[in-house]
């Protein structure tokens, strides 16, 4: 089975190698050419000929693959190694990314499908949010990418730190 492998080296804490994701991909039978998000080839990559794209990183590297694959009839393996996962946990897809990989063969597929935002920007493919109101600002504001461990609990705080403030008549 022809595989792309696109991967986000520094997705979560960045200790998953390609290397050890292609090994895990093989074991299922899989054929793999690895490419990296950062690597600005990754588009026409994503455009040659595949039985399957395995992408490893979070929830902003399954968009940028989803939004950029002009098959969508080519299946889209998800092996979750971001901070959050939000898309893989919405699909029930637990586990360790390498035993994810290796196990494909077989592995039960589902649609998944593309949201179109349009704005000043112009329009644009999402697959798991869109920022609106009080997270826009909290996102532009937000202080350089902090520790692995810390992104979840600090965000949520800059979020709510962004968000008005209720008192006894209301919203500020």
């Amino acid at each position: 089975m022809r595989t792309l492998l696109l991967h986000n080296p520094t997705a979560g804490n960045g200790c998953l190698s390609a290397d050890s994701l292609e090994a895990a991909l093989s074991r299922s039978g899989c054929l793999v050419t690895a490419c990296s998000k950062h690597d600005d080839s990754y588009k026409a990559a994503l455009g040659k000929p595949w039985d399957l794209v395995a992408v490893a990183g979070g929830d902003g590297t399954v968009a940028k693959a989803a939004r950029h694959m002009p098959d969508r009839n080519v299946p889209l393996a998800l092996l979750p190694i971001g901070t959050a996962n939000n898309v893989a946990h919405s699909l029930d897809l637990l586990g360790e990314a390498e035993e994810i990989a290796a196990n494909l063969q077989g592995a039960p597929t589902r649609p998944l499908d593309l949201g179109s935002v349009k704005g000043p920007w112009g329009e644009r493919s999402f697959i798991e949010a869109v920022g609106l109101g009080a997270f826009a600002p909290a996102i532009t504001r937000s202080d350089p990418k902090p520790p692995f461990e810390h992104r979840i609990r600090l965000g949520r705080e800059a979020c709510a730190r962004r968000l008005p403030r209720r008192s006894r008549t209301g919203l500020r």
